[in-house]
């Protein structure tokens, strides 16, 4: 499974004001060397960690272990427990954010790390301050603040990883490859960079390079599931899908949780045109599940399954029950889309649909009109809707 990449989502569409992300079983790289109470640089070249309190250093510890692992479900209490023994522990906020199932708790508890980011030491506040500029989709903006990052503590591999995966998210490949180099090359035990040049290896087609690193990745964590299913990746793409099904059976011995190598089996049987088979594994993922959001992994992965076997009215059925599972937990478009930039009319549009969609038309020709009258001043995303949001607008009275 492919590490951190907080990125915006449609870039074809400049989505750049848009407060989305991509998060494909949300994961992250957060910092290993910790100084209670620092603030600022210190002579070792790591970023420094803000608390005051020890049990919360602790803790966060804990659950940056088993993040750095992409153990993200498992590392949730840890740093549950390190907010609530130090309320003002910005990157346990942000440790617990990307540790989180669901968008709307990412940003709930994000914006907690955000409120605190003047109040911390200068290498947590660039951090904090790159993960907001891209999830407003400003990747230019975050890898301004990750080199400035990696120039301020230039000994700290996780910094590098972080420049590493900012490149990554916009598919500068080279570069990437080039930080995480150094990442390793700083601390030739931290595991996280070899799964990222595995992956960056494999964007290039350079699959001998790709598998060279993700062996390595298998060899500094045995005991974890995500080196085998990142292994696993690289084969399915190679079209070796007996040997990649077996990588994530190596996977789940490991952690019988592990969604990603549940959806990996079942994608490989789909891709071997043995739907039902597929169907099957993911029956187990469904009752394994540990919460909502591993339950709506499962139903889009038998979503892809019908669809791939042209019964397109099946497939309709599982994306229905993913709905159900995200009104259940206030997950929606629309509600995502209330945390939009509203200076952006595209999002407006957005919106307009949305309220649509749910028969709510007063609301949606509200937005329609506003996105249709915003005369803003040469919008790409203005031309794209404004006489389509016009036209909706009409048909809303």
């Amino acid at each position: 499974m492919r590490g951190f990449c907080v990125t915006a989502i449609d870039q074809g569409n400049d989505m750049s004001s848009t407060r989305t992300f991509h998060a494909t079983f949300l994961s992250f790289c957060l910092l290993l060397c910790c100084a209670l109470g620092g603030c600022g640089p210190v002579d070792d070249g790591k970023i420094p960690v803000t608390t005051d309190s020890k049990e919360a250093l602790e803790s966060y510890r804990a659950g940056l272990a088993l993040a750095d692992r992409l153990r993200g479900q498992e590392a949730i209490r840890h740093f549950q427990a390190a907010v609530a023994q130090d309320r003002d522990f910005a990157l346990a906020y942000l440790g617990l954010a990307f540790a989180l199932p669901t968008a709307g708790e990412f940003f709930k508890t994000f914006d907690k790390a955000l409120g605190l980011a003047d109040g911390v030491s200068e290498g947590e506040r660039l951090w904090i301050k790159g993960v907001e500029a891209i999830v407003n989709g400003y990747p230019t903006k975050q890898q301004e603040y990750f080199r400035k990052l990696t120039e301020l503590y230039p000994r700290d591999e996780r910094a590098f990883n972080l420049l590493g995966n900012s490149y990554f998210g916009q598919q500068d490949y080279q570069q990437a490859i080039a930080a995480f180099r150094r990442a390793a090359e700083l601390a030739p035990d931290f595991s996280q960079p070899y799964n990222q040049l595995g992956y960056a290896y494999r964007y290039l087609d350079d699959y001998p390079a790709a598998e060279a690193a993700f062996t390595r990745y298998i060899e500094l964590i045995p005991d974890d599931p995500n080196p085998y299913d990142s292994y696993a990746e690289l084969l399915l793409k190679m079209g070796r899908f007996d040997e990649s099904i077996a990588q994530y059976r190596m996977a789940l011995t490991h952690d019988a949780h592990f969604v990603a190598s549940h959806v990996g089996i079942a994608t490989c049987l789909t891709l071997k045109d043995e739907h039902q088979a597929a169907r099957e594994h993911l029956d187990v993922l469904l009752e394994l599940a540990r919460n909502d959001g591993e339950r709506r992994a499962a139903h889009f992965a038998r979503t892809v399954t019908y669809v791939d076997e042209g019964a397109h009215d099946t497939a309709l059925e599982e994306q229905l029950k993913q709905y159900a599972l995200a009104r259940k937990t206030h997950d929606s478009a629309l509600e995502e889309l209330k945390l939009a930039n509203r200076q952006n009319p595209y999002n407006h549009y957005r919106l307009g649909l949305a309220q649509e969609g749910k028969g709510n038309t007063a609301e949606a020709r509200t937005h329609y009109e506003t996105a249709a009258g915003f005369n803003a001043l040469n919008s790409l995303q203005y031309a794209f809707i404004r006489k389509a949001a016009a036209g909706a607008a009409g048909r809303n009275r």
